[in-house]
């Protein structure tokens, strides 16, 4: 499935390089310097059950749970006097994560110097030590127990299976491309990573002494959550999505990002290697994200606030595909105030004009109708192209309407377009109805004059000649009596 933002106003210019970049920089880091560290970890693991730590290491667990009455922590180990791998391993797990005794195993407080087991212990802790950090999702990752500076950046660029990649780099994309499509790109890259070291930040206030690795770019990608919430959280944006085999656009609000975001957490909690989903740090990025995002919006203003906003040609589109739907559903009434919206924007539309006449045709003695008919034809005149369909609408419209009411201006235009394209007969029935009805027009001579002249193009002299002599008859004080003259003195029969 492919998903992916839009704008209207998307260009080389506002492109979203950065986040991009970031996306590729992650997906390099994954594939090129992370590529062995599933092999290395397992390797890693085997040394720390094959070398007996393991076992000395879960004993003294035990021990230490028995002597704080939390031994039902371990459940599983109930009866049991020996244990297997599994139990190692199930042991470990829980071991790993009990802060307060990993600290004191570290500093010598469990196993300690005293004891003659110490030094072979030492020398498989630190072998075992050695062998995890040649897995760069954990030497890199940062360990709040084991702070070091370079990792508050390093962990963002570092995953803990495909799953955790994918996951991260699609909402990287969907929201960060959302946000640096309006942001200055000069205070993206570090807004970026600055809400990645407040996430990391917000999760050692409450994992002070953890062991955990924390690795992933999630807690930079809440930031960006939280500065799309406060930049855009209204706004509608366009989407483009591909299921393989369908496409469409969509405009949803920037705030559905949020929930499909925590949905995408929820998913990361089950299938993460290395740990589970950091919620702490991922608040933090969040909030960090909103107060740098409403510092921005409100006082650096390095923001545009329009980059999603629906354009005309968008918002046309839209409504005229649900105009559409209307119509196939018979929700005529409906339809008509959404092609009627159309036009607003685009007046001169064809397939909005068009649509709105077959609807008000509907009932032909209406002033709908009527409105609808002349707006219309109108267009249809200045649209050479088009001058057959406006032969039809006129013909059924005098035909069906029991009061046409055409102005005389547009009844002009219709017969100009008519002389044009060769449709000299129906110019002639409108010209003969300006001379019954209304032979003061002012502009019957025009109309008359560019008749005549169109039968005598098409090599009906006797017809073109004749509308010439009314046109003298009828206006001889007029510049169109004085170019007839000349045209019946050049023209013989």
């Amino acid at each position: 499935m492919l998903i992916v933002p839009l704008t209207g106003r998307l260009n080389r210019e506002n492109f979203p390089w950065l986040t991009l970049s970031l996306i590729l920089v992650n997906c390099f880091v994954f594939i090129v310097f992370q590529s062995s560290d599933s092999k290395n970890f397992e390797k890693a693991l085997g040394y720390y059950l094959k070398s007996g730590l393991a076992g000395v290491e879960c004993t003294r667990y035990v021990d230490y749970l028995k002597s704080r009455n939390r031994l039902s922590e371990l459940s599983f180990l109930k009866g049991k006097k020996k244990y297997n791998q599994n139990d190692l391993l199930m042991i470990y797990s829980k071991m790993k994560r009990d802060d307060e005794f990993m600290d004191k195993l570290l500093a010598g407080r469990i196993i300690t110097p005293g004891e003659k087991i110490y030094p072979w212990w030492k020398v498989r802790r630190d072998n075992y030590r050695k062998k995890l950090s040649r897995v760069v999702g954990y030497h890199y990752a940062f360990i709040p127990a084991e702070p070091r500076a370079v990792s508050l950046v390093t962990h963002m660029f570092l995953h803990g299976s495909f799953m955790h990649l994918f996951g991260n780099m699609l909402f990287l994309w969907l929201v960060g491309s959302v946000v640096e499509a309006g942001w200055n790109k000069f205070i993206y890259l570090p807004f970026y990573l600055l809400t990645g070291v407040a996430a990391v930040f917000t999760y050692c206030l409450f994992n002070l002494h953890s062991h955990i690795p924390l690795l992933g770019a999630s807690g930079a990608i809440s930031g960006l959550v939280g500065a799309m919430m406060v930049s855009y959280g209204r706004a509608r944006i366009k989407v483009f999505y591909s299921l393989g085999f369908y496409f469409d656009y969509k405009r949803i609000p920037a705030i559905i990002l949020l929930p499909a975001w925590i949905l995408k957490e929820i998913f990361q909690l089950f299938f993460s290697t290395f740990s589970n989903v950091a919620y702490m740090a991922h608040v933090g990025g969040l909030v960090a994200g909103s107060a740098i995002g409403y510092f921005n919006v409100k006082v650096l203003k390095m923001v545009d606030e329009d980059v999603f906003k629906e354009e005309p040609s968008e918002k046309v589109a839209h409504l005229f595909e649900l105009a559409l739907k209307k119509m196939e559903t018979l929700h005529f009434e409906e339809a008509r105030e959404l092609l009627k919206e159309v036009l607003k924007i685009e007046p001169n539309n064809e397939k909005a004009l068009s649509r709105l006449y077959r609807i008000e045709r509907q009932n032909p003695g209406s002033e709908e109708y009527r409105l609808a008919a002349k707006r219309y034809m109108s267009y249809l005149c200045k649209v050479p192209s088009e001058h057959g369909q406006l032969l039809k609408v006129y013909t059924e419209y005098t035909r069906i309407s029991s009061n046409p009411g055409i102005e005389p201006e547009l009844l002009h235009e219709i017969s100009m377009a008519f002389v044009r394209s060769g449709y000299l007969k129906d110019a002639e029935k409108i010209m003969a109805l300006f001379l019954k009805k209304n032979p003061a027009f002012k502009m019957l001579p025009v109309g008359l004059l560019k008749l005549g002249q169109g039968y005598l193009k098409t090599g009906k002299v006797e017809k073109g000649l004749g509308i010439l002599r009314l046109v003298r008859k009828r206006f001889p004080h007029t510049s169109e009596s004085k170019i007839a003259g000349r045209l019946l003195c050049s023209t013989r029969p």
